[in-house]
């Protein structure tokens, strides 16, 4: 049987659950940003992406990105202009092209995609995985009459381009040689 309790009693345990309530979404909250904060880990592994741009290493030292200042914006580059100026980039592709546009990118490497998509995002309208042909994976078909950007990392590094595509082939060293040229730096 439950004890009957007085109105006096009944706000007091409503506080009490309230106060609990209070403290463990507080915890949550607390707990769920410290671990986003610390989900960044930095790694002592970086790839200098010297091995005739077809690296394929997995974890870069964002520590020790080169950062330029273009059009405003601080752009972050694994490799500096010099150590990639000899990987061909047969494009004739600028910045404008990219400018307020729909950016997609076909690749089998993320960390690849991540420097091409956050460099030219902050220029694009918005940065959108997608598959050049079929894929198995869940995302939209393009062609080169989109605004494609395709990455293969299992070939030999150079840039090259046909319509509205680009095809980045090589690690690293190839993305930053590739986005050097689109901002007329090399």
């Amino acid at each position: 049987m439950r004890k009957i309790l007085s109105q006096e009693e009944m706000e007091r345990k409503k506080k009490r659950r309230n106060s609990i309530l209070s403290v463990v979404m507080l915890l949550v909250l607390v707990g769920g940003t410290a671990g986003y904060a610390f989900s960044f880990s930095d790694n002592s592994n970086q790839d200098s992406g010297t091995n005739n741009g077809n690296s394929n290493a997995g974890d870069y030292n964002y520590a020790s990105y080169n950062t330029l200042t273009i059009e405003g914006q601080d752009l972050n580059f694994v490799n500096k202009p010099e150590e990639v100026k000899n990987i061909g980039v047969e494009i004739s592709r600028k910045i404008g092209e990219y400018s307020g546009k729909p950016l997609y990118i076909s690749s089998n490497n993320e960390e690849v995609t991540r420097e091409v998509a956050t460099t030219l995002g902050k220029f694009a309208s918005r940065v959108q995985r997608a598959c050049y042909g079929e894929c198995a994976e869940d995302l939209p078909v393009k062609t080169c009459e989109d605004n494609l950007i395709v990455i293969d990392i299992g070939k030999e590094a150079g840039v090259s381009e046909e319509k509205n595509c680009v095809f980045v082939n090589g690690g690293i060293s190839s993305a930053d040689a590739f986005l050097y040229k689109v901002f007329g730096i090399n």
